[in-house]
């Protein structure tokens, strides 16, 4: 819910310097909101204004060259720092930040310039020393990685100021929130000067690569739960009570459709890391996601669908909710796309999967049963007839009238509304009750008076027979013997049965 705070108040503040360009105080707290949510093109646009028409504020310089380095203008960032130099000498932030923006950029010597320039003002920099000795070695090839460079990093050396009390990064005092896990940062937050030293190989605690890591695994967990789900539905463990016919849309769900099931998880397994993909390409990110992060987010939520959708009844929403929270999380907090773009993402990502997974699982219905089904007039009336089953108190279950043989009554079976739930429950099983082993009775099942159906004799007390019925379609059951025996017939399944007039 943070987050839609966020996005509100840079909703309400947008709005608020439209309608009022020369108010440059909310101009200001938009451009540190559109950067704390990683937007730095539309924060540098507001930090131009700001630097070109406010009063000179050596805040809105370090936030401009921040935004600069996070867009890899590395000589416009050194530009606006070397400027702001020559108007706060003493400033030593600025310095440091300069000699990190001129390191990024590959330019070692000067870097140690303006390290060995800070060292002459502060004798006693905690680092300062050992940046010059760095960078004055033998040049290296030296990767991103090696210069850890986190999706927290802003090229501004936060020395001094304070401690994100929450995860530990350091953070220069005009920052509202912490530069890497975006936590408030209050009056407790520790100085940085009171720290030993800050260390030159900190790493974030949110990266592309600790969240592919950790996601990874767990998609290592969750492959081995959905192959003992799927093998244990296909051999029937997870039969229901032992009751042959299906009398809910859950037995249905859970014992008919394992194939069908089956077939959609693993369509998603290609389907998911795909749709990101799609989505990353439609948004057009700033910065690349790495691939790997895109393939086991998209594995991870695809499995985490599929396993979800072993949860009982009244859980089976997480199946949607599950992917729906964890997409949320990951895309924001680690694709490092901005707030706005992120949601873009997680937007399109999430339509595209649902998209693939109805899509698929209605192909692979309809291809059984070799009939067209229409999800959009299929799926509202599966959802009205489950909540009409909720209102039954013995769902499934009907006693014909009649206790005593002979029975006879003129039924009809009732469509519920969808052409494939129909289909995939038509069958009906009728039990006759007897008092005996030996009533002498018999079944029928005829439509009309001429065309029979079933006959079959009785044999003991509880006597089941299983019989495809159509809906709408009119049957006569029977039950005959000698009368006045004592019989009773019940009818169980999951179409809806009358007894006609």
């Amino acid at each position: 819910m943070e987050w839609c705070a966020i996005m509100a108040e840079l909703w309400e503040l947008s709005r608020h310097v439209e309608e009022h360009p020369d108010d440059f105080e909310k101009r200001w707290q938009l451009a540190k909101k559109l950067y704390a949510t990683w937007e730095y093109r539309l924060a540098l646009e507001h930090l131009q204004v700001l630097r070109k028409e406010w009063q000179r504020k050596i805040n809105v310089v370090r936030y401009l060259a921040a935004t600069y380095y996070r867009l890899g203008r590395y000589d416009d960032a050194a530009a606006e720092l070397r400027a702001a130099i020559e108007t706060w000498p003493q400033e030593m932030g600025l310095r440091e930040q300069l000699a990190r923006v001129l390191e990024v950029a590959g330019k070692n010597l000067e870097a140690a310039d303006s390290w060995e320039r800070i060292h002459v003002l502060d004798p006693n920099h905690p680092f300062a020393s050992s940046a010059i000795k760095r960078l004055r070695a033998e040049p290296k090839k030296t990767s991103e990685a090696d210069l850890h460079l986190a999706d927290s990093d802003s090229g501004i050396d936060l020395s001094p100021g304070r401690v994100c009390p929450n995860c530990g990064a350091q953070n220069s005092d005009e920052f509202d929130r912490c530069w890497q896990c975006q936590a408030l940062l209050g009056v407790e937050a520790v100085s940085a000067r009171n720290t030993t030293a800050w260390s030159e190989d900190r790493a974030a605690v949110i990266t592309p690569e600790n969240v592919s890591l950790a996601a990874g695994l767990v998609v290592m967990g969750l492959f081995l739960l959905a192959g003992y789900l799927s093998v244990s539905l296909l051999l029937g463990v997870s039969a229901i009570d032992g009751v042959a016919v299906a009398r809910t849309f859950w037995d249905v769900y859970e014992r008919e459709l394992a194939w069908s099931r089956i077939l959609t998880g693993i369509a998603m397994l290609v389907a998911w890391p795909l749709a990101l993909h799609i989505a990353l390409k439609t948004v057009k990110p700033e910065r690349p996601v790495p691939g790997g992060l895109v393939i086991v987010t998209g594995l991870l939520l695809a499995l985490l669908s599929y396993v979800a959708s072993w949860l009982p009844p009244n859980l089976l929403a997480l199946t949607v909710l599950l992917p729906l929270a964890v997409s949320l999380t990951i895309v924001v907090a680690a694709f490092g796309l901005g707030l706005v773009r992120a949601l873009n993402v997680w937007a399109l990502q999430l339509v595209l999967a649902g998209v693939v997974g109805v899509g698929g699982f209605v192909a692979i219905e309809s291809y059984q049963w070799n009939r067209v089904f229409n999800p959009f007039r299929e799926i509202p009336a599966v959802v009205r007839f489950v909540q009409h089953q909720r209102q039954s108190e013995a769902p499934g279950v009907f006693e014909i009238p009649g206790a005593a043989a002979p029975i006879r009554e003129e039924m009809e079976w009732q469509s519920t509304g969808s052409l494939w739930l129909d289909l995939r429950a038509g069958d009906v099983e009728f039990t006759v009750y007897a008092e005996t082993d030996e009533a002498g009775l018999r079944f029928e099942i005829n439509q009309g008076e001429t065309k029979p159906l079933v006959f079959e004799y009785v044999e003991g007390r509880q006597w089941k027979h299983v019989y495809h019925v159509s809906p709408g379609d009119r049957y006569v059951v029977k039950v005959s013997g000698p009368e006045g025996t004592p019989a009773r017939v019940a009818c169980a399944g999951l179409l809806i049965p009358r007894v006609l007039p």
